[in-house]
């Protein structure tokens, strides 16, 4: 009888270490770090205590009625690396700085070049790591000869998995007009508070409205199987208008329309119940033809929409009237994308328009984009100085010093144009883009130093005239959500999500 192998049991020699030593940014490549061994990942997840009440029916006994939840510890690691008789190893500098770096340990068959961060099967992106400790071996042994070593111990924020996903269509049957945005609003739960979920179970698609007769309204297409099943909820106070950007603030699906010149909101649980009606239209605070097209929410008592004219508004609570931030002053250039981080926030619109505040929203200045004279239609920030713009000629940039310099990072030259880009953290993200007969969906795992659109990064995507949108799941890398419009017929939606 042949004998049965598993090719599939991981070997410690299939994997390999590459390091970002220059620090986190788009700049800054990974290098293949081919003498240098990682000790096992270890983290204490913590061990709860129990809680006990005495016994109703026995005397001196005691019931367990629940358990504590400590926090977990930050997850750690040693390595060993042969020292380098110039002394030119990594670790020489990042003892000196005490600055945070990443990693990555790629695995792969063994027919894969070990040095080659592109051929893989499977990573494991380790971020925020630092230095600990760091130890030297014994110089000029007196009994024997060998090579010197560095050894020591490293603490770092997360190490987690990163895969390559294959896409597939959804709801093909149901999507009958073209879906403009998206979000996964779901949480990670054991089933105490609801449902159980690997937080990418609850994801919504704004639809545009419906060429019939009569005409309908945008709608709301959302799944709570990850994607497997979906169901419509129509936006009634759109009347026949159409919405633009969907988010997710507090407890309620919030929409925002320019052509209405208002947002809707309405309880995700009642959508997620089936429910009809239920949405609530709120015009109060908005300024005549300065109506909001994008939205970014940073919590439930902070979110900022970015308008017609350079207005951009705030939020305070989905149910209560807009305030205006800043009113076209700093530019009256129509605004295409909003997003933040910390205190940071940025938005940006047509011809080169770029709307910076570091003080969330309080005051805002014109910062010179990466196009000029073209218009720039998605914004993401990762930090408060490291933003990534993509632009309607196809151009894609990046910034490090808050927009003060830009650098392209165009994948390709013969993309058209860039619909949106989005990431999971600083390390992993995606770019959605439109070419003159196609589209892509472009992905990264290390910082927008590279961006990949097939081999072992993404698979499957089917055909599309456009995809507008791409929402990751937050805190997972292996999972996505996107949506634009058809080819045939073109006047179709489609939504795909992207999953290993």
């Amino acid at each position: 009888m042949p004998e049965e192998l598993d090719d599939s049991i991981a070997q410690s020699v299939q994997f390999r270490v590459f390091v970002q030593s220059g620090g986190n940014s788009p700049k800054y490549p990974y290098v293949y770090a081919g003498c240098l061994s990682l000790g096992g990942f270890q983290q204490d997840l913590g061990t709860g205590d129990p809680i006990y009440c005495p016994s109703p029916s026995e005397a001196g006994q005691f019931n367990i009625v629940g358990t504590t939840k400590p926090p977990p510890s930050l997850p750690t690691t040693d390595f060993t690396q042969h020292m380098n008789r110039q002394l030119n190893d990594f670790w020489w500098d990042l003892r000196h700085r005490g600055c945070e770096f990443n990693l990555i340990v790629s695995g792969g068959s063994n027919c894969v070049r070990p040095d080659d961060l592109d051929d893989f099967e499977s990573k494991l992106v380790v971020r925020k790591a630092r230095l600990t400790a760091f130890n030297t071996g014994p110089f000029n042994q007196l009994d024997a000869d060998g090579a010197l070593d560095l050894t020591g111990s490293l603490q770092m924020r997360s190490f987690d998995p990163f895969k390559p996903i294959k896409f597939g269509e959804a709801a093909d049957t149901a999507v009958f007009s073209e879906a403009l945005d998206g979000m996964f609003a779901d949480k990670v739960q054991c089933g105490d508070c609801g449902e159980a979920s690997d937080g990418c179970q609850k994801c919504y698609v704004l639809t545009s409205t419906i060429a019939a007769s009569p005409a309908l309204s945008s709608q709301i297409a959302y799944s709570k199987d990850g994607g497997s099943t979906w169901a419509y909820d129509d936006i009634t106070t759109l009347a026949t208008k159409a919405g633009n950007a969907v988010a997710q603030v507090g407890t309620r699906v919030v929409v925002v329309s320019q052509t209405d010149l208002a947002h809707h909101h309405k309880q995700q649980s009642t959508i997620d119940a089936g429910t009809a009606s239920g949405w609530t239209r709120v015009a109060s605070g908005y300024v005549t033809a300065h109506g909001p097209r994008a939205i970014w929410s940073k919590n439930s008592s902070q979110t900022y929409l970015a308008a017609v004219g350079g207005y951009i508004y705030l939020m305070r609570s989905p149910t209560a009237a807009v305030t205006v931030l800043t009113d076209g002053s700093v530019s009256t250039q129509d605004l295409n994308d909003i997003r933040g981080n910390g205190r940071t926030i940025v938005a940006v619109g047509n011809s080169n328009a770029m709307l910076v505040s570091n003080n969330e929203g309080r005051t805002w200045a014109l910062v010179t984009g990466p196009a000029v004279g073209v218009n720039l239609n998605t914004v993401e920030v990762v930090s408060p100085l490291v933003w990534y713009v993509g632009a309607a000629n196809g151009k894609s940039f990046y910034t490090v010093n808050g927009g003060t310099t830009w650098v392209e990072m165009t994948p390709d030259s013969s993309i058209t144009v860039v619909n949106r880009i989005r990431f999971v953290d600083e390390i992993v993200g995606y770019m959605s883009v439109t070419l003159s007969a196609s589209v892509r969906m472009y992905r990264t795992a290390d910082n927008g130093n590279t961006w990949h659109y097939d081999g072992n990064y993404v698979a499957n995507l089917p055909t599309a005239a456009k995809y507008n949108f791409v929402a990751p799941c937050p805190g997972n890398y292996n999972v996505v959500l996107t949506g634009g419009l058809k080819t045939s017929p073109s006047t179709d939606g489609i939504i795909a999500v992207g999953a290993a």
